[in-house]
Order: C-alpha cells, then sequence, then structure tokens
C-alpha cells in the first residue's frame, strides 16, 4: 500500500533526474564548430560564478538571421548578439567597431566581436570587465 503512495513521488524524481533542469551540457571534446557558442559563453559565465537571466530575441530583419541575448539581474543588463561569423553583416560590424541596429531601432554602440558573437560594451554591469574577458576567452 504504502510502496504506491511513494511511487508517483520515485518517478517525478526520476523524471527530473534524466531530462536535468538548467543549461545544456557541452562536451569540451567537441570543437567549437561544433557547440553553439552561446551557449559555451553561458557555461564560462556560470564556471565563473556570474547568474544572469538570458531572454533570447530575433532581430525584426528575419532575412538577417539576426539573434541577441539581453542577459538580466536585477537592474543589471548587457547584451550579446550571435551570427554566422561568415555573415556579410557580422563582418561589417567586426570591420567597423560598433552596431547599428539592436532589434530594428538604430544605434552606434561600440562593441567587442569574437567568432560571431558581439558584445555591446554599453553596459551597467559591475563586474563587467570580467564579462569581456570571458568573451574574448570564447573560442
Amino acid at each position: 500500500m504504502k510502496l504506491k503512495k511513494i511511487m508517483p513521488i520515485i518517478v517525478l524524481v526520476l523524471t527530473i533526474m534524466i531530462t536535468g533542469c538548467g543549461r545544456e551540457k557541452v562536451d569540451y571534446n567537441q570543437t567549437s564548430t561544433d557547440i553553439n557558442r552561446i551557449n559555451l559563453f553561458d557555461v564560462e559565465l556560470e564556471k565563473q560564478k556570474i547568474d544572469f537571466n538570458k531572454i533570447k530575441l530575433e532581430g525584426t530583419d528575419k532575412s538577417s538571421g539576426e539573434i541577441y541575448y539581453y542577459y538580466l539581474k536585477d537592474d543589471e543588463v548587457f547584451i550579446v548578439h550571435l551570427f554566422e561569423p561568415s555573415q556579410e553583416e557580422y563582418k561589417e560590424i567586426e570591420k567597423q567597431g560598433y552596431i547599428t541596429s539592436k532589434g530594428g531601432i538604430k544605434t552606434n554602440t561600440d562593441v567587442i566581436c569574437n567568432n560571431g558573437l558581439v558584445l555591446e560594451q554599453e553596459s551597467n554591469v559591475e563586474s563587467f570587465a570580467k564579462i569581456i574577458e570571458i568573451f574574448k576567452s570564447v573560442k
């Protein structure tokens, strides 16, 4: 009788353990081209105990394929864009050193580029110097 009451709880716990909760596991034996670069960046942030909520957004121009992420914690925020490194738009941003639009809004924000990732330098994050260091280390 007790087993019938306990069994659903055991099944629930096992289900949670099997599906996992949290970020994707990254196999460091893979090359970086096989790993989503933004997830690798997230893993490195987590290793350094830098914890932000991540919100994925897509640019208004669907043909460009621009995806960007807001990293939020309390009143702090920073933004990372994800492009294919071979994309003309990314190459232009890398050459100029700034991004001219964000979600259809025209801006001229200074950025740091790294293999298709673009980190906006406008931020109110206290530990932003450490975030830049982590960002530059992602390959």
